[in-house]
């Protein structure tokens, strides 16, 4: 799989941060709040809000401190069922940060955060 990111990924990367930024605005939390409850930095919610992280690997910690909405809204904005085409990019591109993860730690690399440029 391509690190590259294709304009459909970029769309849904994009309406889960919207998704989560209107989630924990309903709830009356700010940015600062909902860090602190996933142990990471304001900065990083905001990456997560404007799409711009690919490590969503704290989404369900993010839709359990929210409250407010159920998960797979989150990934679909559909409440209830979410049909596989809704949730296969999303978990393709979380089992691509999981390898990278499970690599470094058995080769005791550093993993790169794909935000940063080289």
């Amino acid at each position: 799989m391509s690190s590259r990111l294709t304009k459909t990924e970029q769309r849904q990367l994009i309406a889960i941060g919207k998704r989560i930024k209107q989630a924990r605005e309903e709830a009356g939390m700010r940015q600062i709040d909902l860090a602190d409850l996933i142990h990471v930095s304001d900065r990083a919610v905001l990456d997560y809000e404007s799409g711009k992280t690919r490590q969503f690997r704290k989404l369900h910690e993010i839709t359990s401190a929210i409250g407010s909405r159920p998960y797979e809204w989150y990934v679909s904005g559909k409440e209830g069922t979410v049909s596989s085409d809704d949730l296969l990019p999303v978990l393709e591109q979380i089992l691509v940060e999981v390898k990278k993860i499970a690599k470094s730690k058995a080769t005791g690399a550093p993993v790169k955060d794909p935000r940063k440029r080289a």
